[in-house]
């Protein structure tokens, strides 16, 4: 448990470092809010996140499934995005609490199952090219998501709408996928042993 404490303040203390200069999102332009959203937010919480999950199950033995590493990455990832809650809330207030509960917790788990089913065929089907999906996907995610509410103009929370649907959709299809290549799997192992 203190080793996940000092990851999620390990981010925050990153975070911190990158806003010294006192950024003022407002101020920036489009195009410097996308790469903020990207850079300063998406990279550092997801890399953090990437580290966290790969440094718990690396030793792990019962995780054995692509399912179990995306129950793993969601545990992390919910993990994180409750200490950030609380951060915002303490400075945001009631009003931020609840925003942030419908949309950036979901979202959480939404890079979460991305990044544990890229890890998971990673390490269960040894397909280490996906390594690098389990790490660029999430931050993808990330930065889209937040480029999508900080650059707000209509045309931006439009396809934010949409961004977050087609989430839970890919969320979806990712599990779905993780459960049929894990059923297949049992079924050959089942094969050779039974």
């Amino acid at each position: 448990m203190f080793i996940r404490l000092g990851f999620y303040f390990l981010t925050v203390i990153i975070s911190y470092i990158v806003n010294l200069h006192q950024i003022e999102v407002s101020s920036l332009k489009p195009l410097e809010k996308i790469g903020y959203s990207f850079f300063a937010i998406g990279l550092i919480e997801e890399f953090s996140k990437w580290l966290m999950t790969v440094f718990f199950l690396k030793k792990n033995k019962q995780v054995d499934t692509l399912f179990d590493y995306i129950l793993y990455a969601i545990y992390i990832g919910l993990g994180f995005a409750l200490v950030e809650n609380v951060l915002y809330t303490i400075t945001g207030g009631i009003i931020v609490a609840l925003v942030r509960a419908f949309l950036t917790v979901p979202a959480h788990a939404f890079y979460a199952i991305a990044m544990g089913y890229y890890l998971g065929k990673a390490k269960v089907y040894k397909q280490k090219s996906t390594y690098f999906f389990s790490l660029f996907i999430p931050v993808f995610l990330h930065g889209t998501f937040d480029s999508l509410i900080l650059v707000g103009n209509y045309l931006s929370y439009l396809l934010f709408f949409l961004f977050v649907i087609g989430l839970y959709f890919f969320a979806i299809f990712l599990i779905k996928k993780a459960r049929n290549l894990d059923n297949q799997e049992a079924k050959k192992h089942s094969l050779k042993t039974g």
